[in-house]
């Protein structure tokens, strides 16, 4: 199932807010909206509340398990290394310690950002995470309102420049044959 931001504001926020842990897992995750709603209201979402990380990781990591992805989480890490002229420097970074894996490296003072994470992440789904926000992203687009907030003093639409803190790694899993034995095909000879 295809699931927009633009296709799931107009149910969602008709009785909810605060529900982007509930619209970005529908779209990363490509299960329809108010199923996605009742999952996380059987886990202890209330309507017009957001989740804490602490919260929100564990439901992810089932819906995301049920659906057949694997989902990978990169906290960001502030590094600090010394120039060629002897000045002490930052650089951001995002990593799994479970893994020991770095997904990006950003040597600005800005760091990674939903304007610029298409600069820094390698092509593919996200949960993007800034500070009391989640944003998914799918495909190198972003399905969340902030793609688009609109500036009142300059009259223009940008997007969101707000730091991200965590990301979200979405990947399909491999459909596997399960109960080989039970097919009336012999298909020990590809395995």
């Amino acid at each position: 199932m295809n699931q927009t931001y633009n296709k799931i504001k107009k149910t969602a926020y008709k009785t909810d807010t605060n529900c982007c842990t509930v619209i970005s897992a529908s779209v990363a995750f490509e299960k329809d909206y108010q199923e996605t709603y009742e999952f996380f209201k059987d886990r202890g979402r209330k309507d017009n509340k957001g989740l804490k990380d602490r919260d929100l990781e564990p439901i992810y990591r089932e819906l995301a398990d049920l659906e057949g992805f694997k989902i990978t989480k990169y906290i960001r890490h502030i590094n600090t290394y010394q120039n060629k002229k002897g000045k002490i420097k930052e650089f951001t970074s995002w990593e799994n310690k479970e893994r020991d894996d770095t997904i990006t490296v950003v040597k600005t003072w800005k760091g990674l950002t939903l304007n610029n994470f298409r600069d820094y992440l390698p092509k593919g789904d996200y949960i993007l995470g800034v500070s009391g926000h989640v944003t998914a992203v799918k495909g190198g687009i972003i399905q969340d309102w902030s793609s688009s907030v609109y500036n009142r003093k300059t009259r223009t639409t940008y997007t969101s420049r707000r730091q991200v803190d965590r990301i979200y790694k979405i990947e399909k899993k491999n459909k596997v044959f399960k109960d080989l034995k039970k097919s009336k095909y012999d298909f020990s000879k590809f395995v």
